[in-house]
C-alpha cells in the first residue's frame, strides 16, 4: 500500500501495484509465494511486474521501493544508477524531487544522466572515463558552482555551450527545489 502511494509523485499517476502472497509448496525459503502485479495505464489489468514493466516505470517503481523503506532506517546510504533510464521532461522533474526528499531521511548518491534530476543534488560530481595506455580509468572531480553550471549546460546540449544555454543552466540549479 505505501509503495502504491508513492507512485504517483513519480508520474506514474495511474499506476496501480499490488502484492499477492499465497501458500505454495515448502521450500527452504518458506512457504509462501509472493506475486507482485502491476499496472501503470488506466483499464489495464493487474499483471505480473517482470512481464509489463517498461525501464523507465521500473526505475522509478524501485525508487517509490526505495522511498519506502528508507523513512523506517537512519544512518543509510542509497546509491542510484540509472535511476533515469527510460525518462525525461516530467517525470524527471519528479524523480529529483523523489530523491531529494529521501535525502531528509539517508545519505543519497545518484549517477545520472539528465540534468533535471542533477540540479536536485547539493553537491555535484562529475565522473570521467578515459582510455590511458589501452586501460580503461575513471576520474571523479567535485565542481564548484562554475563548474557546476557549465556540466549541467552539458548535460542539456553536450559541447554547444552558449550564453543561452548557461543562463538555462543557472536557472534550473536557482530553481525551487534549492
Amino acid at each position: 500500500t505505501a509503495v502504491a502511494k508513492e507512485l504517483p509523485s513519480l508520474a506514474l499517476e495511474k499506476a496501480r501495484f499490488t502484492a499477492e502472497i499465497r501458500e505454495g509448496e515448502w521450500r527452504v525459503s518458506g512457504v509462501d509465494v509472493v506475486d507482485l502485479l502491476f499496472s501503470a495505464n488506466h483499464g489495464e489489468e493487474l499483471r505480473a511486474l517482470g512481464k509489463v514493466v517498461s525501464g523507465g516505470e521500473l526505475s522509478r517503481f524501485m525508487l517509490a521501493l526505495k522511498a519506502v523503506s528508507a523513512k523506517d532506517e537512519t544512518s543509510k546510504v542509497l546509491v542510484f544508477d540509472e535511476v533515469d533510464a527510460g525518462i525525461g521532461g516530467e517525470a524527471a522533474d519528479r524523480v529529483g524531487a523523489k530523491l531529494r526528499g529521501l535525502s531528509d531521511h539517508a545519505q543519497i548518491l545518484c549517477v545520472t544522466h539528465l540534468p533535471q534530476i542533477a540540479t536536485y543534488g547539493t553537491t555535484h560530481y562529475r565522473v570521467k572515463k578515459m582510455t590511458v595506455n589501452d586501460r580503461t580509468t575513471a576520474t571523479v572531480d567535485r565542481l564548484d558552482d562554475e563548474a557546476r553550471t557549465a556540466e549541467v549546460a552539458r548535460m542539456m546540449t553536450g559541447t554547444r555551450l552558449s550564453d543561452a544555454v548557461l543562463q538555462t543552466a543557472r536557472e534550473l540549479l536557482e530553481g525551487e527545489h534549492q
